[in-house]
């Protein structure tokens, strides 16, 4: 009958290694968080998340008796849950950003929510300190109290560990759920799990209380997928899901989080209480040493011929992870480093370029909207004619989009058409770049022992021990120590590899010509202003003063047309432009140029460059080779 009652478990030392085991019976108790703050923020998924794992926990013979649910407003009969909407209007991408936007919007759907078999509370505060207190009495020495949260959360305003979970109405910070937890018992080991933005804020708490440990789907600063996004719209599972299932497998937070770390296809960044240990204790040490990290993290690895059991399940997490989001040999903590900056290296640009195409959009939703039946800033408030209103404005879109190249409007499809594509690479190279922060977090693990001194060390262990804890009743077998349940002789790298990557980017560089130019509304004519040094247009002979009125074979027909034209032409290939001087008309062949990126911002902990002065005396500079820099 061993195992088969409910969350009623016998303890096999699940220390590191597994020896000397001690036979303890003890009882793990859930508490399920899911606040939401606000009907509106409290997304759907909340509550599949929360459906799924009450499944998970019946199915692995869990008690109800031994489940609290602390949801919203608990059984309050208002609305406590905003519902995804059925369908997206195909038109909305055109007044989005714009002040017509409202007219396509509709009213969030929200409902109530019951829960029937299981004890349900509001999320608050207060709720939680009672259920502990009234909790604290049944508990025996060993047992668990085990917190599973799907929610929003909140960063450190001052860019710390201080994070919070957005309860109904309510923030819980760190330091307010440290106290809460001093409620309990000390001889009560307590597990969090938690899939929060920020939610790594929370394994500071493992630091402060040795009975403690965790699993978290991001780090202290980072903001985590389901905050944002409902899961079951894209198809994609991020942390609670992927971890209910692997935590049902095999009933450990450490391999539920190591297989979530292979897994997860979202720029999360699943990590242990002991990883975030142990990557602020690296941290700490380098910086006292004046060793970078890399260094002293790749010359304490163990050599491939001497991992131990626990070492050789990291290493194959690493592999896993890499051959999985297609990074190719991540041999070391150090190439990783180097992976993860050219990865930020070319999310900076994506970014820069994005921010360019969302601009040239926006104008010409802009542009193509000025002249709409309908006016964007004084909207109707009755139901009723709203919605006639409504229909009135998707017609006339429809009707301005299929007008020729939508009826001198602008470029507006080809224009949203790279900024989605934009989106799209944005989101695939955030998902390489956690991939590369959870593989150098495996990497620290794999070093940590020999890092760390004896005391470090003691608590590093002493976090993995608890980690190691069961909570729920496994699928597998205890003895199979392996979380994967797919074939792993067989692997489908969910992403294009990094050099695919790069050139998709690349591709999204604005085309630039390097002038400046003012419009003639009326005349459909542009008037060069300047060239800018090193320009195309020196080239081809391109003067200030002269007049263009025919671009790309077209003319001129709208205010900001040159602009698009260009941003849209291929980059190296020629712009065919009509230049009039003197009277005379002259067809120009101008090879377009990318647009230049200026360089990254620095970091914190990035060397300041070299300040250069150059001598200046009544506003002018002086020539510093003649006079040495002195003042003459």
């Amino acid at each position: 009958m061993l195992l088969s009652l409910s969350a009623t478990y016998l303890s096999v030392g699940f220390s590191a290694p597994l020896t000397q085991s001690i036979l303890t019976w003890f009882t793990v108790y859930f508490a399920l968080i899911a606040g939401g703050r606000d009907p509106i923020s409290n997304e759907q998924s909340h509550q599949e998340h929360i459906l799924g794992l009450i499944s998970s926990l019946e199915q692995r013979q869990v008690s109800s008796d031994q489940i609290t649910l602390f949801w919203a407003d608990g059984l309050e009969p208002g609305v406590d849950r905003r519902l995804p909407e059925p369908r997206t209007d195909p038109l909305s991408w055109v007044t989005t950003g714009t002040p017509w936007e409202g007219w396509m919007e509709q009213a969030p759907l929200l409902a109530n929510t019951t829960w029937e078999g299981i004890e349900t509370r509001p999320a608050k505060r207060s709720a939680l300190r009672s259920w502990i207190k009234e909790l604290s009495p049944k508990l025996k020495p060993h047992d668990v109290v085990f917190f599973a949260v799907t929610d929003h959360g909140a960063p450190d305003p001052t860019g710390g560990w201080r994070t919070s979970i957005e309860l109904w109405g309510e923030q819980l910070n760190v330091d307010e759920l440290y106290q809460d937890l001093q409620l309990i018992p000390s001889e009560v080991h307590i597990q969090l799990w938690m899939s929060q933005c920020y939610s790594g804020g929370f394994a500071k708490i493992a630091a402060m209380d040795q009975r403690v440990c965790g699993a978290f789907s991001a780090a202290a600063n980072r903001p985590a997928y389901g905050c944002t996004t409902f899961p079951t719209q894209r198809g994609m599972q991020g942390h609670f899901t992927t971890f209910t299932e692997a935590l049902s497998k095999v009933g450990r937070l450490d391999f539920a989080s190591r297989y979530t770390a292979e897994h997860d296809e979202t720029p999360d960044t699943p990590h242990l209480s002991s990883d975030a240990f142990a990557r602020r204790i690296v941290s700490e040490r380098s910086e006292a040493l004046g060793i970078p990290a890399d260094h002293l993290v790749d010359h304490a690895l163990p050599r491939s011929g001497a991992l131990n059991p626990s070492q050789r399940e990291i290493t194959q997490s690493i592999t896993q992870t890499a051959l999985r989001f297609n990074l190719g040999l991540v041999h070391s903590y150090s190439r990783a480093i180097q992976l993860s900056k050219e990865v930020n290296t070319l999310i900076y640009a994506l970014e820069a370029w994005r921010a360019q195409w969302l601009a040239l959009t926006h104008e010409a939703r802009l542009r193509l909207l000025h002249k709409a039946p309908i006016d964007g800033l004084t909207q109707e408030k009755q139901k009723r004619r709203r919605r006639s209103q409504r229909v009135r404005l998707k017609r006339w879109i429809k009707r301005a989009l299929k007008r020729g190249e939508e009826g001198r409007r602008g470029l507006l499809k080809d224009l949203y058409g790279r900024l989605n594509r934009a989106e799209r690479l944005l989101d695939q190279l955030k998902t390489v770049e956690a991939s590369l922060w959870r593989i150098a977090t495996l990497y620290i693990s794999l070093a940590a022992k020999q890092i760390l001194s004896s005391h470090d060390a003691q608590i590093w262990e002493r976090m993995r021990s608890c980690e190691a804890r069961p909570a729920i009743t496994p699928i597998m077998p205890f003895a199979s120590h392996s979380p994967r349940g797919d074939d792993t002789t067989r692997i489908s790298p969910s992403l294009p590899p990094l050099s695919e990557l790069r050139a998709e980017v690349e591709s999204l560089r604005p085309g630039y010509l390097a002038f400046r130019y003012r419009e003639r509304s009326r005349a459909k004519l542009l008037e060069v202003r300047g060239v800018d040094l090193g320009s195309p247009l020196w080239a081809v002979d391109l003067r200030t003063g002269d007049t263009i009125d025919m671009v790309d074979g077209g003319r001129l027909t709208y205010l900001g047309q040159m602009k698009e034209e260009v941003a849209l032409h291929p980059v190296g290939e020629p712009l065919k432009i009509r230049r009039r001087r003197d009277g005379k008309a002259r067809t120009l062949h101008v090879p377009v140029v990318g647009m230049p990126l200026s360089p990254k911002p620095p970091q914190k902990g990035d060397l300041i460059p070299p300040l250069l002065f150059d001598p200046i005396q009544e506003d002018n500079p002086i020539d510093h080779l003649m006079t040495g820099g002195r003042s003459t």
